[in-house]
């Protein structure tokens, strides 16, 4: 909230949350499709239309398209720093079902897009809201994870299961982000693999961590964001 002068925009309900302050950028659509496998290995591959520019990754959310059986939602981010060219979102294995769904990306500040509505700038002139940008929020998170055990795979690393209660309301996404990244072993000089899939009909996520060693608890925590005009 700014404590100067300026516009500020508050949610009406009890929570008082500060919808648009003219101090400050919020998080923004950048760009929005629809993915489906096109790829090696049926990942499906989505380029954004033009690099994403900022030095932190923008925020990929996913709404995977309803399906009997188990969703692939194992994600990837190409690009670097200031270069970030798109995503990908692959299947776990020949019995989860191929990924194709909606997206959204998303970034802090905005691109004076609109011809007419309203625009608010920084005294250095960047643009952080444009009226023809849509909005992304975040919804409510979960990190109610249930270890369910472990077995081996054929190189002999220990893969540990875990569950969590999951479900999207209409127009809720997903983020990925942080469900690609390597899992750092608290007491060895090693990382874990994280693979994520969604048991559509049993309305729950089933994450799958492969290493040396299994652990028995899971930390990450499940993102829910929307988009508003």
């Amino acid at each position: 909230m700014a404590e100067s002068f300026g516009l500020m925009f508050e949610n009406g309900g009890s929570d008082s949350r500060v919808i648009l302050d003219s101090e400050y950028t919020r998080l923004n659509t950048i760009y929005s499709g629809t993915y489906a496998p096109n790829g090696a290995n049926n990942i499906a591959q989505v380029n954004f239309p033009s690099p994403i520019t900022t030095q932190e990754q923008p925020f990929v959310f996913i709404r995977p398209n309803a399906a009997d059986g188990v969703i692939g939602m194992l994600p990837v981010i190409y690009g670097a720093p200031g270069n970030w060219t798109g995503f990908g979102v692959g299947w776990y294995n020949k019995y989860s079902v191929l990924p194709a769904g909606k997206w959204f990306a998303a970034g802090f500040g905005a691109s004076p897009i609109s011809d007419y509505g309203m625009r608010l700038l920084l005294p250095v002139e960047n643009t952080i809201f444009d009226s023809g940008m849509p909005s992304a929020h975040f919804v409510r998170s979960t990190n109610t994870w249930r270890y369910t055990g472990y077995d081996y795979d054929p190189q002999g690393l220990t893969r540990s299961y875990f569950v969590a209660p999951f479900y999207l309301e209409e127009g809720e996404y997903v983020l990925v982000n942080n469900m690609y990244m390597p899992l750092i072993q608290s007491s060895v000089v090693s990382s874990r693999s994280l693979y994520l899939t969604w048991d559509y009909p049993g309305k729950q996520l089933i994450a799958v961590t492969v290493g040396t060693t299994g652990p028995i608890y899971l930390g990450i925590p499940v993102m829910i964001g929307k988009q508003s005009n």
